[in-house]
C-alpha cells in the first residue's frame, strides 16, 4: 500500500493543518474575496470522522461558504474529478492526525486535476493518480485472487489491465466512497458571484456570439437567393455560395441549442437552491395567515418563473438585437431611412398593446390565485362543509369564481391574438411596401432589393420573438410576486 501512497505524500495534507487547507483552498479558487482566517481543528474535533465532519461545515460558515458533504459510486469516481472542486477530498483508511489523508482539488479536468499542494503550489496530476489513491483500498482485498484468476484463464498481458478494470468496476460496482467535502457559495450570496462560480458568463457570451453568426449567414443567404430572383437569370456559383450558406447555419443552431440547454441547466440549479435556502428561512409570521391553497400556488409559480426566466429572457434579449440589426439593414437599402422608421413606429404600437396585455394578465392573475386558494381549502375542509353547509349553496362562489376567470381569459386570449397574428403579419405588408416603390420605379439594384426583403422578413421573426419574450416575461413578473419574498428570505443571515 505505501507503493501507491508515496507520489501523494507531496501532495496531500495532514488533518491537522484542515484549517489552513479550508482557507487556502476557498482564497485560490475565489470563493472568498476578503483575508480570512481559521483556527485549526482540535485534538477533539479529530476524535472521528464524524468530528471532523461537523467542524468542516461549522468552519465553512465561519467564512460564509457552505460544505456539502459528497460521496460517489465506485464506477462514478472519474465523474466526481472531472466536476472539479473546490472539494476536499479525503483519502479513505483510518484517520491519523499526523498522516498525510487529505486533498485539496482546485480545479477538475477530463485527464488532469489542479492541486494545490500543503507548500501551497498549484500542481497538475493526473486523474488516474488520484483516483487509485480513492479506490485502492477497496481494490486491494480482491486484486490478488483476481490476477491469479486471469493468469489461470491465460488472458495476454496486454489485455491484462483492461480486464481487470472490467472485472473491478462489475464486482464493487455498488460500493460507495466518501469523496469528503464540497466548498461552495452559500444560495444567498450575490447571484451575480454564484453565476460567476457556476461558469454561467461563458455559455451566456458564446450562444450571444453564435447567434450573432447565425444571423449574419441568414442575412447573407437572403442576399444571395434574392440577387438572381431580382436579376432574372442564377448564376451556379452563387447557387453553390447559397447552400454552404444555407449549410454553414446547422452546426451553428446545433450548438446554440446544446449551449443555452447547458446554461438553462446551471441557472436552473442555482435557482432552486436560492428557492429552497429562502423557504427554509422564512420566518413564522411571514406564513402563518397563509392557507394550504397558497402555498400550493407558490409552488406552482416557482415551477413557472424558473421556466419563463430563461425562455422569456433569452427570448426577449436576442429579439432585441434582431431588431436592431434589422433596422439598420432597412436603414441602409431600398427602403432608406423611412422604412426603419415604419418599423420603430411599429414597435410602439405593438408596446402599447403589451402593456394591456400586461394590465389585464395582472387582474387574471389575482383571479386565478384567488379560484385556486379557494379549492384547495374547500377540498381540505370538505367534511365540515358537509356538515356545516347547506348543499344548495355549495357552488355559488364556485360559479362566479368561473364566470369572472373565463371572461378574463378571455380578454386576454384577444390580446394575444391581437399581438400574435394581426401585430406580427400587419408589420410584413407595411414593411413590403416599403420596398414596392423602389421596385416599380427601379431606383434600386437587385442586391438592395434582396437585402431590403430579407430585413423585412428578419425583422418580422423578430418581432414573433419579441412579443413572445414579452408573454413570457409578463408571466415571470406576476409570478414574482409570490416568489420573490422567498429570494429576498435567502439573503438573510
Amino acid at each position: 500500500m505505501s507503493t501507491h501512497q508515496s507520489p501523494l505524500d507531496t501532495i496531500a495534507w495532514p488533518t491537522t493543518r484542515l484549517g489552513e487547507l479550508m482557507e487556502n483552498l476557498a482564497r485560490r479558487s475565489r470563493l472568498v474575496t476578503r483575508p480570512v482566517e481559521l483556527p485549526q481543528p482540535s485534538s477533539r474535533a479529530l476524535e472521528s470522522e464524524r468530528a471532523v465532519g461537523r467542524w468542516v461545515e461549522v468552519a465553512a460558515g465561519n467564512i460564509g461558504l457552505e460544505a456539502e458533504p459528497v460521496d460517489t459510486l465506485y464506477v462514478h469516481v472519474e465523474k466526481l474529478l472531472h466536476a472539479g472542486g473546490p472539494l476536499i477530498l479525503r483519502l479513505p483508511g483510518p484517520m491519523d492526525k499526523e498522516q498525510p489523508s487529505l486533498i485539496a482539488l482546485l480545479k477538475g479536468g477530463r485527464r488532469r486535476v489542479t492541486i494545490l499542494t500543503p507548500d501551497l503550489r498549484k500542481r497538475r496530476i493526473k486523474v488516474d493518480v488520484i483516483r487509485s489513491a480513492l479506490c485502492f483500498p477497496y481494490e486491494e482485498s480482491i486484486t490478488g485472487d483476481l490476477d491469479q484468476l486471469l493468469v489461470e484463464a491465460q488472458v495476454p498481458p496486454e489485455r491484462m489491465k483492461p480486464a481487470r478494470t472490467a472485472i473491478l468496476r462489475e464486482q464493487l460496482a455498488s460500493l460507495r466512497i466518501d469523496g469528503g467535502w464540497l466548498l461552495r457559495l452559500s444560495p444567498g450570496e450575490n447571484l451575480w458571484r454564484q453565476f460567476y462560480h457556476a461558469g454561467v458568463y461563458g455559455p451566456l457570451a458564446l450562444v450571444i456570439c453564435l447567434y450573432l453568426v447565425q444571423m449574419l449567414l441568414a442575412i447573407g443567404a437572403w442576399f444571395v437567393i434574392g440577387r438572381g430572383v431580382f436579376q432574372g437569370h442564377y448564376d451556379w456559383g452563387w447557387l453553390l455560395a447559397w447552400i454552404i450558406l444555407l449549410f454553414a447555419t446547422i452546426p451553428v443552431a446545433v450548438i446554440v441549442g446544446d449551449t443555452q440547454s447547458e446554461l438553462s441547466m446551471r441557472v436552473g440549479v442555482i435557482f432552486k437552491q436560492r428557492l429552497l435556502h429562502g423557504t427554509l428561512n422564512l420566518e413564522p409570521e411571514e406564513i402563518r395567515h397563509q392557507g394550504r391553497g397558497q402555498f400550493l400556488g407558490r409552488v406552482m409559480e416557482s415551477e413557472a418563473v424558473e421556466m419563463l426566466a430563461l425562455n422569456g429572457g433569452f427570448m426577449g434579449f436576442l429579439s432585441i438585437l434582431e431588431l436592431f440589426l434589422a433596422a439598420i439593414i432597412l436603414a441602409n437599402v431600398a427602403g432608406g431611412p423611412l422604412h426603419a422608421v415604419h418599423l420603430g413606429i411599429w414597435v410602439i404600437v405593438i408596446a402599447i398593446i403589451m402593456f394591456r396585455y400586461y394590465r389585464i394578465s395582472r387582474v387574471w392573475a389575482v383571479a386565478y390565485r384567488e379560484m385556486t386558494n379557494d379549492l384547495v381549502e374547500k377540498m381540505v375542509g370538505h367534511r365540515t362543509r358537509l356538515a356545516q353547509e347547506d348543499p344548495n349553496r355549495w357552488h355559488e362562489e364556485e360559479d362566479q369564481y368561473l364566470d369572472r376567470y373565463l371572461k378574463l381569459s378571455g380578454d386576454l386570449d384577444g390580446i394575444g391574438i391581437q399581438l400574435n397574428a394581426l401585430v406580427v403579419r400587419g408589420w410584413f405588408l407595411i414593411g413590403m411596401l416599403g420596398i414596392i416603390f423602389p421596385f416599380i420605379s427601379n431606383s434600386a439594384t437587385p442586391q438592395a432589393l434582396a437585402i431590403s426583403l430579407g430585413g423585412v422578413l428578419f425583422a418580422t421573426q423578430a418581432l414573433g420573438k419579441l412579443t413572445g419574450g414579452f408573454q413570457c416575461l409578463v408571466g415571470l413578473v406576476i409570478a414574482w410576486e409570490q416568489v420573490g419574498p422567498l429570494f429576498s428570505a435567502a439573503a438573510r443571515e
